[in-house]
C-alpha cells in the first residue's frame, strides 16, 4: 500500500477555535414560497407544494423549488432553461455573472454576505449534434455557475455543505441555484485544536486496512458542515481527506477527524475503508 497527498494540510492552524450550536431549519411551506417569490417572479401558473419524506417541494410554473426539512438544504432549477442550450450565445462575462449573483444573494437573503467568498466561476458545457457538418458534435456554453464559499471567524468551512452555487443563463436570468449553508445560533464551547499530525497520524492508519495505493486528492482543515440530507446541530472544527483508491477495488470517499481535543457529535464522511473481506465482496 502506497499513500500519496497530491494536498496536504496547512503547517499552521489555530490554537482554539469556538464551537457553534446550528439553528434548526425552518422548512415550511410558507418559508419555502417567500423565498421563491426572492429568487424568481411569479409566472402566474400552476402552484403545487409536495411533501417526500424530508424533502418539501414547490412548483410555480416553470420554476421548481425544493428544501431539505433535516438540513435546511434549498434547491431552484428552471425546468427549460437549467442544463438545456438555448438559442442565445452564452456571452456573459465572469465579472459580471458575479455580480448577478451576489445581488440575488443579497437580495433573496440567501446567506450572510459577511461569511460568503465568492471562490470560483464554473461553465455548464454540452455537446450539441449539428446534422449540417456530418453529426460532429461542438461545444456550446449552457450557463455559469458562480461558486460562493463559507467562511466563519477568518477560518474556511469545509465538508459538502457551507456552499452557495448560483447558475446564470445566456439570458442574464437566474436558472438554477443550490445552497447548504446552516443558521448558526450560540457559542457553545471553545476547543483546544489538536495539531495536524494528529488526522494525519490517524489518516494513515485507516489507509493501512487498504487493498490498494491511497492518493489524497484534498486535505482541508476547517469547520466542518455536513451534506443537504443530514441533520446537523453543532458546527466544529476539523481535519478533511478526499482521496482515491487505486487498484482492482477503486473508489472515491472522503473522511473527516474532530480537530478539537473535545469532540460534539459525529461527522459525516462515514464510508470508511473497506476492510479485506468486505472489498472482495
Amino acid at each position: 500500500m502506497a499513500l500519496k497527498f497530491q494536498q496536504e494540510l496547512p503547517r499552521e492552524v489555530p490554537s482554539s477555535l469556538p464551537v457553534y450550536q446550528l439553528q434548526k431549519p425552518n422548512a415550511t411551506r410558507a418559508q419555502l414560497a417567500e423565498i421563491a417569490k426572492l429568487i424568481a417572479p411569479s409566472e402566474n401558473g400552476e402552484q403545487e407544494f409536495k411533501d417526500a419524506g424530508n424533502w418539501l417541494a414547490y412548483r410555480d410554473g416553470l420554476h421548481e423549488f425544493e428544501v431539505n426539512k433535516r438540513s435546511g438544504a434549498l434547491g431552484f432549477r428552471h425546468l427549460e432553461k437549467y442544463g438545456v442550450e438555448l438559442e442565445a450565445p452564452f456571452e456573459l462575462r465572469d465579472q459580471e455573472a458575479v455580480k448577478i449573483a451576489t445581488r440575488l444573494a443579497e437580495k433573496a437573503r440567501l446567506v450572510p454576505m459577511k461569511e460568503a467568498r465568492m471562490e470560483r466561476v464554473t461553465h455548464l458545457h454540452g455537446a450539441i449534434a449539428r446534422m449540417d457538418d456530418g453529426g460532429q458534435p461542438e461545444e456550446k456554453i449552457l450557463d455559469a455557475g458562480v461558486l460562493f464559499r463559507r467562511t466563519i471567524n477568518d477560518v474556511s468551512v469545509t465538508g459538502p455543505g457551507g456552499a452557495l452555487m448560483v447558475h446564470i443563463g445566456p439570458e442574464r436570468e437566474i436558472v438554477g441555484a443550490r445552497r447548504i449553508w446552516r443558521a448558526l445560533g450560540k457559542q457553545a464551547a471553545k476547543v483546544k485544536i489538536r495539531p495536524p499530525e494528529y488526522a494525519i497520524e490517524r489518516f494513515e492508519r485507516l489507509a493501512g486496512e487498504v487493498e490498494g495505493d491511497v492518493v489524497v486528492t484534498k486535505a482541508e482543515f476547517g469547520y466542518f458542515e455536513q451534506g443537504p440530507l443530514d441533520g446537523q446541530t453543532t458546527l466544529q472544527p476539523a481535519y478533511a481527506f478526499v482521496y482515491e483508491v487505486q487498484g482492482e477495488f477503486a473508489y472515491k470517499s472522503a473522511e473527516a477527524f474532530p480537530a478539537g481535543e473535545k469532540s460534539f457529535g459525529t461527522l459525516k464522511g462515514k464510508k470508511r475503508f473497506p476492510s479485506k473481506q468486505e472489498a472482495r465482496g
